[in-house]
């Protein structure tokens, strides 16, 4: 950022390099940004967490404890999201494989119980894979 001067009057311009910024923003190779998933909300912990990271700092009004705080939070949210969710492609495809095994197995009646919670546990699994797929689509 810097200042244009303007002669003759009493004010400066600022000038913005936005790709000065883009440069300095870039990440390591090998590290992903953070991404907040809506669908998170729905869980009961959540909330909690969101709390945790933004108190977790003593805020002061200025830039560099508001960035402490942003950044404690999404610590906090990504650490919750890797143990609590995994990966999710990952989930679906297990789960899929269980359905598979039990429909090419030998009918049994217990075995209807555990197909509507793998249904239900693969229902659910495929709508937070579609949010995320939504949220992360590049046109």
């Amino acid at each position: 950022m810097y200042t244009i001067d303007f002669w003759g009057f009493d004010h400066c311009a600022i000038c913005l390099d936005l790709d000065a910024l883009a440069i300095s923003a870039r990440l390591p190779y090998g590290t992903q940004r953070f991404h907040f998933e809506p669908w998170w909300l729905k869980e009961a912990d959540c909330n909690e967490l969101i709390l945790e990271g933004w108190c977790s700092s003593d805020f002061d009004g200025s830039t560099s404890s508001f960035l402490a705080s942003l950044q404690s939070c999404t610590s906090i949210l990504s650490s919750w999201s890797r143990k609590r969710f995994g990966n999710i492609s990952t989930k679906v495809k297990t789960i899929r494989e269980k359905l598979s095994n039990i429909y090419l197995g030998p009918p049994m009646d217990v075995a209807w119980k555990e197909i509507r919670k793998l249904n239900a546990d693969l229902e659910q699994w495929l709508l937070a894979e579609e949010s995320y797929g939504k949220q992360h689509l590049r046109l």
